[in-house]
């Protein structure tokens, strides 16, 4: 068979261009299995589908969906496929959240769910046979105007697929300035997290079951992009690094054996390692961790299921000062019927801890979690996959200006843009890197993301980024009677 995979594009987006990691790990597979490959990425590079459709003339065509961001030109892929008769597969986080959107709406001829690998060599080979598709686990398709989703399949072991094939696509297209390297790629060492956060649909897509990868297939990839591409800097993007010390602690001894000069960072739950495990991750070339923290109040801790034990968190980010690693620390603002106490307790949390950065986020409530089901049986929040214009405007893990705390939008605002401020105008080094290092990488990353698109997109997206950035700045300067309310410095 011969199967065109596309990353679609997403729109104004002034975020650095991403790898598309779980497309590639998918495609690999299958041209691993003796199919003929080709993958487009449109976030890249706007492509003449036409034309490349008419050239590779695929059997079957699977679009990779990740967020909302990618509906339009989803639409436009599957147009085209609908067309030339090729049907489409549509995978990925966003799929799986919502197949009765995806099938609903004639983005897709089927969705495959969760993990794609197995499921969707299993469909194309069903299609190239003329066999029937309703017995193939881990699919969605659409029957007589009817959604029906398969059978759960059950998780593969990791060993058994194959390296990364990055020839699939340019890795220098995807080089991002990362605090201590200039070329960092995504890769991915493990999948899933044990954890039942309630804002988390981990344990929906994922079941809360954490896989890990071989040491030797993650170090391999490695090896080959940094002595072919110069990559310098690795993200392990999993919900979960490792999930035991041992383990951690294996992995950092084969980095040492193998040489190889790059520094690498990845999610971490506060309290899993102490000084010595970061002094260890250190010496293997470990420069950032990023921690989810959430909120800084007890009661919200127990609310959101992630039972973070706060004192620890303290102690944590301070190891990691004192070591030399930037350790990335996320809250969420605005939470369901949080008050202004809740959330003067985040803001006291923030301040008593050593963390190199604080990230804040606007609460967005997602799909098939907890909290998400919670809103939609209390009526305040409808069901997403009700109507295309309502998912778009809603899931795109971006606030929508939906507030469910009791705290006024305003405030909000306020204080969200007052720690981006602090983040982007810090003037002190990370790890010793520069000055500005988090402003700069913003910057570069940015400016590496929108010039991608054409003269006219460039200017377009440019002007929009500007206006984001002051809308930051208004907020963060403007308001010093809410920022002394919560007792925020007024830069």
């Amino acid at each position: 068979m011969k199967v065109l995979f596309v990353n679609p594009a997403v729109g104004y987006y002034t975020r650095a261009i991403s790898n598309p990691l779980g497309l590639m790990a998918l495609a690999s597979y299958i041209r691993k299995k003796g199919h003929d490959v080709r993958l487009l990425d449109r976030c890249v590079k706007k492509i003449n589908l036409v034309k490349e459709i008419d050239d590779f003339a695929p059997d079957a065509i699977g679009i990779s969906l990740m967020s909302g961001r990618g509906l339009k030109d989803c639409g436009k892929i599957s147009e085209i496929a609908k067309k030339k008769n090729i049907p489409v597969i549509a995978g990925g986080y966003f799929p799986t959240m919502s197949p009765e959107l995806i099938l609903g709406e004639g983005l897709a001829d089927f969705v495959v769910l969760r993990e794609g690998e197995l499921s969707f060599e299993e469909l194309i080979l069903a299609l190239r046979d003329k066999k029937p598709t309703e017995n193939i686990k881990g699919i969605a398709y659409k029957k007589d105007g009817k959604v029906y989703i398969t059978e759960d399949r059950p998780f593969a072991d990791l060993s058994l697929f194959p390296e990364i094939d990055w020839t699939l696509v340019r890795p220098e297209d995807y080089f991002q300035t990362f605090f201590n390297c200039t070329k960092m790629l995504y890769l991915y060492s493990s999948k899933g997290c044990p954890g039942r956060c309630t804002f988390c649909s981990n344990h929906f897509y994922n079941r809360s079951c954490f896989r890990k990868r071989p040491d030797e297939t993650v170090l391999s990839e490695i090896r080959y992009l940094v002595e072919n591409h110069g990559m310098n800097g690795v993200y392990f993007s999993g919900e979960l690094w490792n999930l035991t010390k041992a383990d951690a602690r294996s992995f950092c001894e084969r980095v040492k054996e193998e040489k190889l000069k790059f520094t690498w960072g990845m999610l971490s739950k506060v309290g899993q390692y102490d000084y010595d495990d970061f002094a260890a991750f250190y010496d293997a070339g470990c420069r950032f961790i990023c921690f989810g923290v959430e909120s800084g109040n007890a009661e919200m801790q127990k609310k959101l299921k992630k039972n973070v034990n706060l004192e620890k968190g303290r102690e944590t980010f301070s190891s990691c000062k004192k070591i030399g690693i930037t350790s990335v620390v996320s809250f969420m603002i605005g939470l369901p019927d949080e008050t202004e106490e809740q959330l003067k307790d985040t803001l006291s949390y923030i301040k008593s801890i050593d963390a190199t950065i604080n990230l804040i986020y606007l609460f967005t409530p997602v799909e098939n979690t907890d909290i998400h089901n919670e809103l939609v049986s209390s009526g305040k929040i409808k069901k997403s996959f009700d109507g295309l214009s309502f998912y778009k405007k809603y899931i795109t893990m971006e606030n929508p200006g939906y507030n469910f705390s009791h705290i006024p939008t305003k405030e909000l605002k306020v204080i969200k843009a007052y720690f981006d401020w602090k983040s982007f105008s810090g003037k002190e080094s990370v790890n010793g890197s520069y000055s500005y290092a988090f402003a700069v990488q913003t910057i570069v990353n940015g400016l590496k993301a929108i010039s991608k698109k054409g003269v006219i997109s460039f200017v377009f997206d440019a002007f929009r980024a500007l206006k984001t950035f002051l809308g930051v700045f208004y907020y963060s300067h403007m308001f010093p009677a809410i920022l002394k309310k919560y007792e925020l410095k007024q830069r």
